[in-house]
Parts: structure tokens; C-alpha cells; sequence
């Protein structure tokens, strides 16, 4: 009896970090019938919050769907690049679903839409509110879960053209550069960019980043 459970646990074991295609090619949920407080489902390679373009949602509808955050980061400004300033925008922490919500500036957007969809797939400490995160557990499109390795998002999305930024961040090391995270990024539609952070050492992914796809507003631009 003891080897029977014994083996049930190997195969277990074996099928949570089995990858196939078939779960970056799985049909998406029929949401049709469900109510948007009842469930989080995320298209990563579409940009789809519950069936619906995340940056369409405002900070008024997120709060109204998901009621009030564990957390709140206000409006905040850095510095990039030959020190122009960026302003952000508030972030929510839904610390028992895994999610932060990033929204745009409220001075330049009033309604303040969505930006910015970060998924923790593991117990996280969220630096800017020291708030415990615990890992994503409702639904991802493809089936992503703190079992996938880097190697596994480079396979899987090669269509995207993947860029990884491990060979940079291990040279950044040497120069005293502290975060353990590389990350591997792609736009993976035309609403839709995705940035997978993993851990440099274990190369397991840690959090997943859905944003909007600047590169197609810079290609109006230089129209």
C-alpha cells in the first residue's frame, strides 16, 4: 500500500511539470455565462482580462470587480535614461490573488485605465507597499504555473521572438547588480506585450507582466 501511494506521487510529480503545446494552443474558457467577480482569467497572448482587453478597464471597474485592494502604491515619478522623468500611476495589490493592477497617471488619464497586469506565481514580499503576495492560483491562458522554467517560455512562444535577457544580466552581476531576476519578453499580439521575470540561478519563472504594446503606437508616430 505504502509503494502504491509512493508511485501515485511520483506521477504527480512527473505530470506538474510535463509542458506540451498543447497547453500554449488550449481553446480559451467560454466566460459567456460566468460573472467577472467570480473568477480571474487572463489571455496572456491576447491581453485579455475575463474576455476583455485589459487596458480597456478603468480603476473604477477593477475595484468594482475585484472590491478593495490589500494594498495601495500612489501616483509615484522616476527618473530613466539621461534623467527624464516618468510619472506612474497608482498600483492596486490584491495580495490573496496574486495580482497587482498598474494604472496610468491620473493626470494624464483621469479615468485612469489599466496598464498593467503583474502576475505573482510565487510567494512574493512587494517592495514599494512591503506587501506579502501570495501565488496566482486562478486561471492563466497558456497554463503557465510556477513549475515552468525559462527554457519552457522560449519553446513555447518561439513564434513571438522571444528576447532573453539572461547573458546581459549575468554580465551585470559582476558589476554589482543585486536583483536575481533575468527576464525573457515578446509582443505577442498587437495590444499585447509579455515580459516572463525568472529567477537568474533556478531559471524558474516568478512573475509574468502583461502590458500594452507600445510598439504599435510608436509605429503611428513615425508614420
Amino acid at each position: 500500500m505504502r509503494e502504491k501511494k509512493l508511485m501515485m506521487h511520483r506521477i504527480i510529480l512527473v505530470h506538474h511539470v510535463q509542458i506540451t503545446k498543447d497547453d500554449v494552443n488550449e481553446q480559451p474558457i467560454d466566460l459567456s455565462n460566468i460573472r467577472s467577480q467570480e473568477i480571474i482569467y487572463i489571455d496572456l497572448q491576447e491581453g485579455l482580462l475575463n474576455n476583455t482587453l485589459f487596458r480597456d478597464y478603468t480603476l473604477d471597474e477593477i475595484t468594482n470587480i475585484f472590491g478593495r485592494p490589500s494594498s495601495t502604491q500612489p501616483p509615484w515619478k522616476e527618473n530613466i535614461g539621461f534623467k527624464i522623468p516618468i510619472q506612474h500611476g497608482v498600483s492596486l495589490v490584491y495580495a490573496d490573488k496574486g495580482i497587482v493592477f498598474d494604472f496610468d497617471d491620473p493626470y494624464s488619464d483621469f479615468e485612469q485605465h489599466l496598464i498593467r497586469i503583474n502576475i505573482y506565481l510565487t510567494l512574493t514580499i512587494h517592495e514599494k507597499t512591503n506587501t506579502k503576495i501570495l501565488g496566482f492560483h486562478e486561471t492563466l491562458h497558456p497554463k503557465i504555473n510556477n513549475g515552468w522554467k525559462a527554457k519552457h517560455i522560449m519553446q513555447s512562444f518561439s513564434e513571438y521572438q522571444p528576447y532573453d535577457s539572461f547573458e546581459y544580466k549575468a554580465k551585470m552581476r559582476i558589476y554589482g547588480e543585486k536583483s536575481p531576476l533575468a527576464y525573457i519578453s515578446m509582443n505577442s499580439s498587437e495590444q499585447s506585450h509579455l515580459t516572463f521575470y525568472y529567477h537568474i540561478d533556478t531559471k524558474f519563472v516568478e512573475k509574468i507582466s502583461v502590458e500594452k504594446n507600445i510598439s504599435r503606437e510608436l509605429k503611428k508616430i513615425f508614420q
